[in-house]
């Protein structure tokens, strides 16, 4: 207990840090998610409908102090500051968000806490739930692991930057990651999987393919190694553990497209070629020294 308090403590204080010093709205599609964070909050679980934009994006009423100021005029030029990117104090605005069909799980755990606090109208606000959120994931990952000192501090290490970055910002992706290293934390403990093990792989699997469906591939890669390590003693019941949360959790997210009309077709991105086309292009487009 002691332990999960002190790293719950540790990993708020950093990414607390982080989530201060990061511009405004400086994190990937961070507006979208946080107008989306703020209309589930307030019980607008889709939006409307957005003419002239790909179906995705859904219509949302939010504060002003949220919905205005763009991020762009900072972007990219390392001398203008992100007060460029400051919004309007008063009132209220129509405005698209990106994440309009995503699914509303995420959103509404970090959509909540402002609006329950009175906060709902500051970006930071949005930044400090989530923060919270991934600090508790990561204490958890750290209890369970039961490192000796020197071996949490080579993981703290391994921690590259964009996990940091990620973490202190409002997005799907931080969480994620949270969840798939606590429910690898659940794999590499040294003793055999009992199936309470097996639930504390499980469930960080399922919330995070509810929240963000392509966490599926993180889940079945995970699963299929405990499936390895474990075939011996693995029964019938511990498969249900294994197996079953994971499975809820696709049949969530897939119940949620069918009922939000999920359109998979974007003009933007439509182009010719095979997949050893877009891999190319893919590869070509990292950054060179």
């Amino acid at each position: 207990m002691r332990q999960g308090a002190l790293a719950f403590v540790g990993f708020g204080l950093l990414l607390t840090c982080w989530a201060a010093m990061i511009g405004r709205y400086g994190g990937p599609d961070e507006p979208a998610h946080v107008l989306r964070a703020h209309a589930v909050a307030h019980g607008d679980l889709l939006g409307a409908p957005t003419a002239g934009l790909p179906p995705g994006y859904r219509t949302v009423t939010v504060p002003a102090r949220i919905g205005t100021g763009d991020p762009a005029c900072y972007r990219h030029d390392p001398t203008v500051t992100s007060t460029c990117a400051a919004g309007t104090d008063t009132g209220a605005v129509t405005v698209a968000t990106a994440a309009g069909t995503n699914p509303p799980l995420y959103y509404a755990l970090v959509g909540l806490p402002p609006r329950l606090f009175g906060y709902s109208d500051d970006p930071l606000a949005y930044r400090l739930s989530a923060v919270t959120l991934v600090s508790l994931v990561l204490a958890l990952a750290v209890t369970r692991l039961r490192l000796r000192d020197e071996r949490r501090l080579l993981g703290a290490a391994l921690i590259t930057p964009s996990c940091w970055f990620l973490w202190g910002v409002v997005n799907p992706n931080s969480l994620e990651i949270a969840l798939v290293a606590l429910a690898a934390a659940g794999i590499g403990r040294r003793r055999p999987l009992t199936p309470r093990d097996l639930w504390w792989i499980s469930v960080p699997l399922a919330v995070a393919i509810a929240m963000r469906p392509i966490a599926v591939a993180w889940a079945v890669a995970l699963l299929v190694v405990v499936e390895l390590i474990a075939h011996r003693v693995m029964t019938r019941r511990h498969r249900i553990v294994v197996w079953a949360p994971p499975a809820v959790a696709v049949a969530s997210v897939m119940a949620w497209n069918a009922w939000s009309g999920l359109v998979v077709d974007d003009t933007r991105t439509a182009e010719a070629g095979s997949l050893f086309d877009a891999g190319r292009e893919s590869l070509g487009g990292l950054p060179r020294s």
